[in-house]
C-alpha cells in the first residue's frame, strides 16, 4: 500500500496563501503602531498654517431618497450655520429634473441650500465636482455624504482647519440606523479603521489619504492639480495621490469625528467595498510609477503609500486558496492532523512573535474597546469579509488592470432593504462543503481545515449577519 509522505505541495501553498496575507496585514499595522509610538512626544504632527477664507459643503448626490435627503441636509446646513465660515451647503444632482423639482420643493427655502442639477452625468461624481468647482464661491469646500452628521464640536472648530494649501481630514465615526449583526461589526471596523489608519498613520508622520466624505480642500489647490477628472471610483484616494505628487500635504482634525451612516445589509456592504477595492487598486495602477519617479516625497513615504494603496490585493491569494481547496483536496491524500499540526506551527510562528508587541501598542495608543467587543466583532467582520474575498478579489484586479466598472450608489434607507440579497454566501457555502467532502473522502487534513474555515464563515453570514441584535 502507497504512503503519502511527501511534502504536500499544494495543500500547504492552498494554506500559505490564506496565512501570508493575513501576516503582511499584521505587520504592516504593527509598524505604524511602533513608529506612532516613537513619535507620540514629537510636535503635532496636524498642526498646520490656518486659512481664513470661506467654506461650502458639497453633497454629491444620485438616486437617493429625497426623504434621506431632505433629512440629512436641513439637519446639516443647521448645524454648519454655527461655524462663522460656512456659506452654503450645495446638493450635486445628477438626478431627472422631476427628481430635482421634488427635491428642492421638499428643502424648503429657511436654510442656506442650493441645487446644482446637471442634464446628463457625464463624468459621474467626479465629473459633478469638477464642473461645480468651476462655479465654486468659497475659497474652500468640505465634501460631504448625503448620510454624514457633522456634529456641533465639529462646526464650531471647523473655520479653524481651513487647510492654506492641501487638504485637511476629519476622521470617521460610525453609526447606524438598523443594529443588524453586520452593522455592528462595520461600525466597530469603522472606527478602528480611524484610529489606525487616521489617527495612528498621522501621528507616525504619514502621508494621510482623504476621505471621500469628510475632507476641507482649497479650492486653488484642487484646480491646480487640474481637479479630479471623469469616472474616477475611488475619488479621494485618487485626489490624495494627486496632492502628494503635486507636493501638496494634508493635515488631519484628530480630536475630532465625523459621524458616517454604515450599511447594515450585506448588499450595501458588498457595493461599498466594490467600489474600495476597485477604486484603490485603479489609483494604484494610475499612480505607482509616478510615486516610485517622485523626487517630492521621501523613499519610505512614497513605500508607505504604495502599500497602503495595495491593501485591497491581499484578497487576491485568498481568493486563490479558496479556488483551490477541491483541486489540493483530490490530488493530495492522506495528510494527516500531525502534518497539518506542523506546517500551521511553522506559518503561525510570526505570529506568535509579533502579537505581544501589536498589542502592547494597541493597548497603549488607540481607543481601548472590552475584549469581548473586540473578539465579537473581529470574529463576525472576518467572517463577513472572507464570504466576499473572491469578489473583492476580481474587482481589486479589475481595478489594477484598467477595466471597466460602472459605479454604484451604496443603497440607504429604504433601499437598503430592498436589496437583493447577495448570492456571495450560497456559491461559498456550495464550493466548501465539496471541498469538505473531498477532503474527508481523502483524508487531507489541510484542506479539511481551511474548507471548514470558509464554510462555517459563509454559513454564519448567510443564516446571522442580517439579524436585528440589541
Amino acid at each position: 500500500m502507497e504512503n503519502y509522505t511527501a511534502i504536500p505541495l499544494l495543500s500547504t501553498i492552498t494554506l500559505f496563501l490564506v496565512v501570508f496575507p493575513i501576516l503582511l496585514l499584521f505587520l504592516y499595522e504593527t509598524l505604524i503602531l511602533a513608529i506612532a509610538n516613537r513619535r507620540r512626544n514629537k510636535a503635532n504632527n496636524n498642526i498646520h498654517s490656518a486659512s481664513n477664507g470661506t467654506l461650502e459643503v458639497i453633497v454629491p448626490i444620485y438616486s437617493e431618497p429625497i426623504e434621506l435627503v431632505v433629512e440629512k441636509t436641513r439637519r446639516n446646513s443647521a448645524v454648519l450655520l454655527t461655524s462663522p465660515c460656512f456659506t452654503r451647503l450645495t446638493i450635486l444632482s445628477d438626478d431627472s429634473s422631476d427628481y430635482v423639482r421634488n427635491l428642492s420643493e421638499a428643502l424648503g427655502y429657511d436654510l442656506p441650500i442650493s441645487i446644482f442639477h446637471r442634464p446628463d452625468r457625464r463624468g459621474g461624481r467626479t465629473g459633478a465636482l469638477d464642473d461645480y468647482l468651476k462655479n465654486a464661491t468659497a475659497t474652500h469646500f468640505l465634501i460631504l455624504d448625503v448620510d454624514a452628521e457633522p456634529t456641533l464640536e465639529v462646526a464650531s472648530k471647523i473655520c479653524a482647519g481651513l487647510p492654506n494649501g492641501g487638504a485637511t481630514v476629519i476622521p470617521w465615526e460610525g453609526y447606524f440606523t438598523r443594529g443588524t449583526r453586520l452593522a455592528h461589526a462595520v461600525k466597530f471596523f469603522t472606527d478602528f479603521g480611524s484610529d489606525l489608519l487616521y489617527r495612528m498613520r498621522s501621528q507616525a508622520g504619514l502621508f494621510v489619504f482623504p476621505l471621500g466624505s469628510g475632507t476641507i480642500y482649497d479650492k486653488n489647490v484642487v484646480l491646480d492639480v487640474g481637479g479630479w477628472g471623469d469616472n474616477i471610483i475611488q475619488d479621494d484616494i485618487w485626489m490624495g495621490a494627486k496632492l502628494a505628487l503635486n507636493g501638496y500635504d494634508t493635515h488631519l482634525l484628530g480630536e475630532l469625528s465625523l459621524r458616517v451612516l454604515v450599511p447594515s445589509t450585506l448588499a450595501a456592504f458588498k457595493t461599498q467595498q466594490k467600489r474600495w477595492a476597485y477604486g484603490t487598486s485603479d489609483v494604484l495602477r494610475r499612480s505607482a510609477l509616478k510615486l516610485v519617479k517622485s523626487h517630492k516625497l521621501s523613499f519610505w513615504r512614497r513605500l508607505e503609500m504604495l502599500a497602503y494603496m495595495s491593501l485591497p490585493l491581499l484578497t487576491v491569494p485568498v481568493a486563490i486558496s479558496f479556488l483551490l481547496l477541491p483541486i489540493a483536496g483530490a490530488l493530495e491524500p492522506r495528510i494527516t492532523f500531525g502534518m497539518f499540526l506542523k506546517e500551521i506551527l511553522y506559518m503561525s510562528s510570526p505570529f506568535i512573535l509579533i502579537f505581544p508587541i501589536y498589542y502592547y501598542f494597541y493597548q497603549k495608543l488607540m481607543k481601548k474597546y472590552s475584549l469581548k467587543q473586540t473578539i465579537t466583532n473581529l470574529g463576525r467582520f472576518t467572517a463577513i469579509l472572507t464570504t466576499l474575498t473572491p469578489t473583492l478579489a476580481w474587482n481589486s484586479l479589475k481595478g489594477l488592470l484598467g477595466l471597466p466598472l460602472s459605479y454604484e450608489v451604496t443603497p440607504k434607507g429604504k433601499k437598503e432593504t430592498q436589496e437583493k440579497k447577495p448570492k456571495d454566501p450560497f456559491y461559498m457555502l456550495l464550493w466548501s462543503t465539496l471541498s469538505l467532502f473531498i477532503s474527508f473522502l481523502n483524508q487531507n487534513t489541510i484542506i479539511g481545515a481551511l474548507s471548514l474555515a470558509f464554510f462555517t464563515a459563509s454559513l454564519w453570514t448567510l443564516a446571522r449577519a442580517e439579524k436585528i441584535v440589541a
